[in-house]
């Protein structure tokens, strides 16, 4: 694992997507293994991975996915027992990816007047007042394309 860590970025993500099933056995791993720190470590490297995978190559837009998977990822410690099932079928990585590209598509890049629109939907999602946004967003119920759950809104 240490020297996976050391070794070029490229590389490591070279040498995981050559090896195909790497990430469902680390996925069970992190989460089955009896051993905590072998948990720990299994959780850090498929969240490497996974960061890697997903990246765009501009450090802004990489940087937004990131914080949205993050608040994303929360949802499952915060929903009731009988949520559990449902929130562990949706990937907060897919759904990171899913906003922040309706969101570059709609407000374009993050910089100057798009800044604050950008860092107020990141506040709102990662906000621990917000629970039921975060849940919602992951699981669909409101689109994270379009920021919206489909009812009319009249405004007031």
């Amino acid at each position: 694992m240490n020297r996976l860590k050391e070794a070029p970025e490229s590389l490591a993500l070279d040498a995981f997507l050559t090896t195909s099933s790497l990430g469902g056995r680390l996925a069970r791993v992190r989460t089955e293994h009896p051993n905590p720190k072998i948990r720990s470590e299994a959780n850090d490297l498929l969240y490497t991975w996974m960061r890697y995978l997903y990246a765009t190559g501009d450090s802004k837009r990489d940087k937004v996915r990131e914080i949205l998977q993050k608040s994303l990822s929360k949802v499952a410690d915060e929903v009731r027992v009988e949520m559990k099932k449902r929130v562990a079928d949706c990937d907060p990585w897919d759904v990171a990816v899913s906003v922040e590209s309706a969101m570059f598509e709609r407000f374009g890049c993050f910089e100057g007047k798009q800044k604050p629109k950008y860092r107020s939907i990141l506040f709102n999602i990662g906000d621990s007042n917000n629970p039921d946004l975060r849940r919602k967003v992951l699981t669909g119920e409101i689109s994270g394309e379009t920021g919206d759950d489909g009812e009319r809104r009249d405004g007031k």
